[in-house]
């Protein structure tokens, strides 16, 4: 009887033992992996589903956007990529447009403040009725594109 006990006992502390080990092998992996993990877990988590969205853009929350926002924004990114060498998102701005807000106000807007941008701009992209929007440089024929 006595020796029944013990082998119950060594059998007990063996499954403790390797109950430990898988514990301290998922742990492991999970410290291993944590910046993948963290990295899934941002895009699941995050509000924008856009995977076409840098991660160094501004990001801008508000609204509702004006013209002259959408025209200073745009400004601000011709000027930030006066000299890059690639594309990019300059800014991603996250609420609602002002009520009757078209590209044309824009234009015009761009036209009368910032002659030399105006051209370069492209709105084929754009539902001024969504509350999502990113302005995007484009390298390739130097343009600035608003989409939605």
């Amino acid at each position: 009887m006595l020796r029944r006990k013990a082998q119950m006992s060594l059998e007990y502390i063996a499954k403790m033992i390797i109950v430990l080990v898988v514990v301290a092998v998922v742990i492991g992996m999970i410290y291993n992996f944590r910046g993948d993990i963290m990295k899934k877990w941002r895009v699941i988590a995050s509000p924008n589903d856009d995977e076409d969205i840098d991660t160094d853009a501004a990001f801008i929350e508000g609204g509702p956007f004006s013209p002259d926002d959408f025209a200073n924004f745009i400004e601000l990114c011709w000027v930030e990529t006066r000299d890059a060498k690639d594309s990019r998102v300059c800014f991603v701005l996250k609420g609602t447009a002002e009520a009757g807000t078209v590209a044309g106000d824009i234009g015009t807007i761009l036209a009368a403040e910032y002659p030399e941008i105006a051209s370069s701009v492209d709105y084929a992209g754009v539902n001024f009725g969504d509350d999502l929007f990113s302005i995007n440089y484009v390298i390739v024929g130097n343009m600035i594109y608003v989409k939605s």
